[in-house]
């Protein structure tokens, strides 16, 4: 299972369609707090502060945190999988969706992010000092909402609800979209990145082949794909990649 995980070289497709980015920095305080105060901490205040943040240091000028979305239901499932991808009483929410866990995974990355640069970003969300970004798919953005509603709980003036300690953040699309120019077709397909793609994934394949090949002989069986269908050169490629890395989701 460990090595499915350095397949991630391999897998680039696959993370560029479905990861969150986010920019941030932050503080928090339960006191009520006045409307013209800054979301970031300038180079002066900084140094008088107490920063307790574990990543703040007085010469930090600017974060930028990415992230995967949280835990998903499948988008498909092998063929002996006793838990369907389209089985709502098991994926309420949907397939490929996020579920309850990968919920509250984004909220409290959130809250972690917040404690770790605590003393750097304000108390108080500014459009013009912090900006949410995600790729444009359901669990993406849902991902980041859940982020950025633990990164920024509302406070002072910016508690519109007091029963519900969550406000409004926009959550921007990424204009560089570079998921039409990562996978292997389409008429947006990048060539450079392919040819720059190739050699850490030759490299990595050559180090790690035997280990693979155990991983994927002990899945095998249990999966129901055929043993015929892995050999071919046109399926035994994505049935590899699935059986090193989408099968342990």
């Amino acid at each position: 299972i460990l090595m499915a995980h350095h397949w991630l070289v391999g897998l680039l497709l696959l993370c560029a369609l479905t990861v969150a980015v986010l920019a941030v920095v932050y503080n928090f305080t339960d006191e009520s707090l006045p409307a013209d105060q800054p979301s970031v901490a300038t180079h002066s205040e900084l140094i008088a502060a107490n920063l307790t943040g574990s990543r703040v240091v007085p010469t930090l000028r600017f974060v930028t945190a990415v992230s995967r979305h949280g835990n998903r239901g499948p988008s498909f499932t092998y063929p002996k999988s006793p838990y369907r991808h389209n089985d709502t009483k098991i994926w309420p929410f949907g397939v490929g969706e996020l579920t309850q866990k990968g919920r509250m995974q984004m909220f409290n990355l959130g809250k972690k992010i917040r404690s770790l640069y605590n003393g750097f970003l304000g108390q108080i969300y500014r459009p013009g000092e912090f900006k949410g970004l995600s790729t444009p798919m359901g669990r993406t953005l849902q991902s980041a909402e859940l982020f950025l509603a633990g990164l920024f709980p509302p406070i002072g003036f910016q508690m519109w609800n007091k029963d519900l300690k969550w406000q409004p953040i926009p959550v921007f699309p990424n204009l560089l979209d570079r998921n039409d120019m990562v996978p292997p077709s389409g008429p947006n397909f990048c060539p450079k990145y392919r040819e720059v793609q190739k050699k850490p994934m030759k490299e990595y394949l050559e180090q790690y082949k035997s280990e693979l090949d155990k991983v994927v002989e002990y899945a095998l069986p249990y999966t129901g794909f055929n043993t015929d269908d892995l050999k071919s050169q046109k399926m035994g490629g994505i049935l590899r990649v699935y059986i090193l890395f989408v099968l342990w989701e």
